[in-house]
């Protein structure tokens, strides 16, 4: 099974710079700013209470071994310490960086709103089974049925116009505005946490810099 309706928009998934090297048509719509962009989104996924008083922005790539990292080893100790209590949250968004990433990011997205974090912790925690496939569309979909996602829904959201668009206009404007470089890249009070972020520390120091 290929879907293969997106593959003009790949050449950009693969090479991001191609996007901001493009002069803009006259008629352009202006881009967002970035208090605009580093402020709740519908479509975001929230890791925590959306009002805590610390909140960070997650861009980050389902299919990105760094990304899995930090959700599976780094999130859930901040979950523990910080998350569950209510002093800090995450929003976290799809930052496809290939053709196995941006499908996974339209698997999530078109899930209901009770299912999408689950499915996202569990494409991290399988990334294995399906992010370095030839077949990546078919292991997504096996996955999908496992977890209740019927074959005929799973064929819907690959098909989905809409959600292409939406998925790819949020990593374009994320990459022409806040010009991010590397993934995951987090951001606190619209600018980009520095340290690793592959370290709870980092997290950890933010928290207390910015809590009341």
């Amino acid at each position: 099974m290929k879907y293969t309706t997106l593959t003009a928009l790949f050449a950009l998934l693969i090479a991001p710079l191609a996007w901001a090297e493009e002069p803009a048509p006259a008629d352009e719509t202006p881009l967002a700013s970035r208090e605009e962009i580093l402020s709740p989104k519908d479509t975001d996924i929230v890791y925590g209470d959306p009002d805590a008083p610390v909140v960070f922005y997650e861009y980050a790539s389902l299919s990105c071994p760094a990304c899995g990292k930090f959700h599976t080893s780094v999130l859930p100790e901040l979950k523990e310490k910080y998350i569950d209590s209510g002093k800090a949250a995450i929003r976290w968004r799809a930052y496809p960086h290939n053709p196995s990433a941006f499908y996974a990011s339209l698997l999530v997205a078109c899930l209901d709103t009770d299912q999408k974090a689950r499915f996202a912790n569990v494409l991290f925690e399988l990334q294995d089974r399906w992010a370095f496939s030839d077949d990546y569309e078919a292991q997504l979909k096996k996955l999908a049925l496992v977890g209740g996602v019927s074959a005929e829904t799973f064929d819907q959201c690959m098909a989905d116009k809409e959600l292409e668009t939406e998925v790819l206009n949020i990593r374009k404007e994320a990459s022409d505005v806040l010009q991010i470089e590397g993934i995951p890249s987090f951001f606190l009070n619209g600018e980009k946490l520095e340290g690793s972020p592959l370290e709870a520390s980092t997290f950890e120091a933010a928290i207390k810099a910015n809590s009341n």
